[in-house]
């Protein structure tokens, strides 16, 4: 939030003007159900999207990569991606959760999405990245799979 703390009262003001007035912000001690993003970078194909067939609004991506056969970003793990200027960490494929199950122009819920991401994908689609070198990243650059090395937990 602009480099104010989570827990600064001009934080959760700023939540509650674009959520609603009761809006809250809550530490999570990492215990319980993960319902929020691990790494701060979305990176989803558009094989894996296609794997899937829905619209790729429903991953909430950060980046979309084209031109990518199937799903074969699940080999990426542990690698780095330059995409741009921008090198890039993959940490793990994304676990999924019910925000798929939305669409995002009329939020109907359809359940069929997560199940079929579960029965058919491991209930996993996307990567969970992190930045490891910043780069300018524009529509249209390459993207290049580079070698395997230890991705931080975290940005």
């Amino acid at each position: 939030m602009d480099g104010v703390p989570w827990d600064d009262p001009r934080s959760l003001a700023v939540i509650r003007a674009a959520a609603t007035p009761d809006a809250e912000l809550v530490y999570y001690d990492g215990t319980g159900p993960q319902r929020f993003d691990v790494l701060p970078l979305s990176v989803v194909t558009d094989g894996a999207v296609e794997a899937v067939g829905v619209d790729r609004r429903r991953f909430r991506p950060n980046i979309l990569l084209a031109g990518v056969p199937g799903i074969e970003e699940r080999n990426w793990v542990g690698r780095e991606l330059r995409i741009g200027e921008a090198r890039i960490g993959v940490r793990q494929v994304r676990p999924r959760c019910v925000m798929t199950t939305f669409d995002p122009d009329t939020l109907e819920q359809d359940i069929t999405v997560l199940r079929k991401i579960v029965f058919d994908l491991d209930g996993v689609t996307a990567l969970d990245c992190s930045v490891l070198e910043p780069g300018r990243v524009a529509v249209g650059d390459t993207a290049e799979v580079l070698g395997y090395r230890t991705v931080p937990r975290s940005a």
